[in-house]
């Protein structure tokens, strides 16, 4: 806690204005009634423009999905092994049959660091990586308007 240089009024260590004689520690002095009402004022004006521009940009996403057809996705992740390939195909197999189309594919190394503890003062530390193969699908959910 910390005491007001104005007016000796104890506030948090994090307080950057006095609650009750709203001395500002910013600028060094007490903020007058006029100022507090001007940043009351500009601190709401901003608040409905920031509500304005969401409201925007909502009014646009919906435009955008009436225009195209909206999408949904799945992610599958396989760790590479001897029989990589046929899990792979199993699995486009399987999500084509369901509709839905590859839509990226990347392969994700991970890094591990395992400690084993020894019974001296000393551990042993090992690292070791494995692959991922990470696949995205997508899929029409609803269909484009014209």
């Amino acid at each position: 806690m910390k005491t007001c240089l104005n007016c000796g009024e104890l506030i948090g260590d994090n307080a950057d204005e006095c609650f009750k004689c709203h001395y500002n520690y910013k600028y060094r002095r007490v903020i007058t009634p006029q100022e507090i009402r001007e940043k009351r004022e500009r601190e709401e004006r901003e608040r409905q423009e920031e509500s304005e521009r969401r409201k925007k940009a909502e009014q646009v996403k919906i435009e955008q999905l009436a225009k195209n057809g909206g999408y949904e996705y799945k992610i599958e992740v396989v760790r590479d092994q001897d029989d990589s390939a046929g899990t792979i195909q199993a699995i486009l197999t399987r999500y084509a049959s369901d509709g839905w189309r590859l839509h990226t594919m990347f392969s994700n190394e991970i890094g591990r660091e395992w400690v084993r503890p020894d019974t001296s003062l000393s551990s042993s530390r090992m690292l070791a990586t494995y692959n991922q193969i990470v696949m995205v699908f997508e899929r029409i959910i609803k269909p484009q308007q014209n």
